[in-house]
């Protein structure tokens, strides 16, 4: 039955699923909890029910593409260290490109309660204003990631060196542009869901 505020995608326990997707989804519980911690730390991320909220209904729902998806940033995280707050202002970028309010509401808590970013940050970010005070590689990465996002064409070749420089190597930037990749396509997927806020919550 489809929930008034997630008319869409409902929320649905792991052991609510069709038996074709229930060891998928109950996997993606697994991983959110692991990920995230208890509900409500970082981020609300489950229903009262107890189904998961945010971008998981929609990739529990497309099965084989939304295991790949859900796995692409645990993959990334095992090729190269990239600094946490550089990677948070990336996402956060994309969030305030496709204006996903889910996404934008989820980072600004991981980046604010992780001491990566301050509230004047994520705010300046989310109203596609560069913020002061960002470490190098969060001020080069929110260059690169700003014009990957939303203008056209390459990316100019000055930032792109400064980006591989303040990465520390080519392949750090490669996944970080992976991450902008990956959390465009999240982005597209909630804004196709008209993924909500939790209830009460802003971005």
């Amino acid at each position: 039955m489809a929930d008034q505020y997630y008319p869409r995608f409902p929320p649905t326990l792991a052991s609510q699923h069709p038996p074709e997707t229930q060891s998928y989804a109950q996997r993606a519980e697994d991983n959110v909890f692991k990920a995230f911690g208890e509900n409500g730390s970082l981020i609300t991320y489950q229903h009262p029910n107890g189904g998961l909220i945010g971008p998981f209904p929609i990739i529990i729902a497309s099965k084989e593409i939304g295991e790949s998806v859900l796995a692409a940033p645990q993959t990334l995280a095992k090729l190269s260290t990239i600094p946490d707050d550089a990677k948070e202002v990336a996402i956060l970028v994309v969030g305030a490109k496709f204006d996903c309010a889910y996404e934008q509401y989820a980072h600004r808590n991981i980046a604010t309660k992780k001491s990566l970013l301050t509230e004047q940050q994520c705010a300046d970010i989310r109203a596609q204003r560069k913020p002061e005070g960002l470490s190098e590689a969060a001020s080069v990465t929110y260059d690169a990631a700003f014009h990957l996002a939303n203008q056209k064409g390459p990316l100019p070749t000055g930032v792109f060196k400064e980006w591989v420089k303040a990465l520390g190597s080519k392949e750090s930037m490669l996944v970080m542009t992976h991450y902008i990749g990956i959390y465009c396509h999240v982005c597209v997927l909630m804004n196709m869901a008209d993924t909500p806020l939790p209830p009460g919550e802003t971005h």
